[in-house]
């Protein structure tokens, strides 16, 4: 089995979401490639290409990856990502990886266990709606290393870590949590334009902040 596979929408590329996703004649989107990519299997997507269709990441690995190829330096000496200009959302999976991608229409982890977010840039279409969401009973998904307009962990998710994240609130706090027990916020940079920086409410039981600047 190929352990990676490519996708790659720039003129040059040759791309074909009716291939097999090789590096010669790679995916032109990047949901062609999630809806058959394999345990195991890394997804590199090259940076700074742009995609317009939300992704679903639905299939478990040991781990599935989703990173990007060819890395730029873009924005503050940060690696270049590349574009979703939709939604991102990981459903009913486990085991997934997720590096160096940015989604506009923001990022939901929803009935999903053991997942790592790694230099992602969730941005929001309104300032009071969280870019990266926790939801629907998911269970240890970190995110590292990042930028979100928001965050907000809910719905019984448990054992979300927070950790080295630049996380900005607008006309909500940068953090809430609410039901989520074992959400751990730690070093992180939070900017809110009002408000708390980070609100934790509900049935939270054993969440712990610390070393977070405010």
């Amino acid at each position: 089995m190929r352990r990676r596979t490519h996708v790659n929408n720039r003129s040059e590329s040759h791309c074909s979401d009716n291939g097999t996703g090789s590096q010669a004649i790679p995916y032109c989107t990047v949901s062609a490639a999630a809806k058959v990519v394999k345990p195991g299997q890394t997804v590199l997507i090259d940076a700074q290409t742009t995609y317009t269709e939300p992704l679903t990441i639905d299939r478990s690995g040991e781990p599935i990856t989703f990173a990007v190829a060819r890395e730029g330096v873009g924005e503050h000496n940060a690696p270049s990502p590349a574009y979703l200009k939709r939604s991102l959302t990981i459903s009913g999976a486990s085991h997934v990886v997720v590096r160096g991608l940015s989604a506009d229409e923001g990022l939901y982890v929803d009935n999903s266990h053991d997942v790592t977010l790694d230099r992602v840039y969730g941005y929001h279409t309104a300032d009071d709606t969280a870019s990266l969401v926790v939801r629907k009973e998911s269970t240890d998904v970190r995110a590292g290393r990042s930028y979100f307009a928001a965050v907000r962990v809910e719905g019984g998710a448990q054992r979300t870590v927070l950790s080295r994240n630049s996380i900005h609130g607008f006309r909500i706090p940068p953090v809430s949590v609410v039901n989520a027990p074992g959400t751990v916020i730690t070093n992180n940079t939070l900017k809110s334009s009002c408000g708390a920086g980070i609100s934790v409410g509900g049935s939270s039981t054993g969440s712990a902040l610390f070393n977070n600047l405010l």
